[in-house]
């Protein structure tokens, strides 16, 4: 089967509208994909109590994460919690913060619950990251990724992610690269 006919899979996803909802802005992708043709994508900046949900339908994650695991990370922190809905279900969400406090934004982390992978998401999720960190004055994003996670570090050469530093584990396959591109 081809790229055109798998659903998920190899079709543009473009951007309907765009929508402001109270003070947290959304953009509403509509599909042209087999897959999605009868469901709308929405993103928006969301509470992180929403994020702790999607975390539960996860099944790498080792343990849940609650609340204040993620606020630990970010506390004071300048923050983006960037959630995709589909047909009004979480089910893919981007946690980014001001870590480093040099004109970067930190995308922490990114997990989409596994029903619902290879749907573009993420690309539209790191383009909305993007604008925003623009927005903002931010001058790059940086994030980490896992060697073992081969769709991710394939997304990021792709995107011309630079390479910055490895972080090695006594497994290879644990090791974390943290990459940056300047925006």
């Amino acid at each position: 089967m081809n790229s055109d006919t798998t659903p998920g899979i190899g079709k543009r996803v473009s951007i309907c509208h765009s929508l402001v909802e109270g003070n947290l802005p959304y953009i509403v992708l509509c599909s042209t994909n087999y897959f999605f043709m009868a469901q709308n994508i929405i993103i928006k900046e969301d509470l992180i109590e929403v994020v702790v949900e999607i975390t539960k339908t996860i099944f790498e994650f080792e343990s849940i994460y609650y609340k204040n695991h993620f606020e630990d990370h970010y506390k004071k922190k300048e923050k983006l919690i960037l959630v995709a809905y589909i047909e009004e279900v979480p089910v893919w969400f981007i946690v980014a913060y001001n870590k480093y406090d040099d004109k970067s934004i930190y995308c922490w982390m990114a997990w989409v619950n596994p029903k619902y992978r290879r749907a573009w998401v993420f690309s539209k999720l790191m383009q909305y990251l993007t604008n925003w960190a623009k927005e903002n004055n931010y001058k790059s994003i940086k994030l980490k990724s896992r060697n073992n996670r081969r769709a991710m570090l394939t997304y990021l050469i792709k995107e011309w992610y630079n390479m910055l530093e490895v972080y090695t584990y006594h497994q290879v396959k644990d090791n974390r690269i943290l990459f940056e591109k300047e925006i």
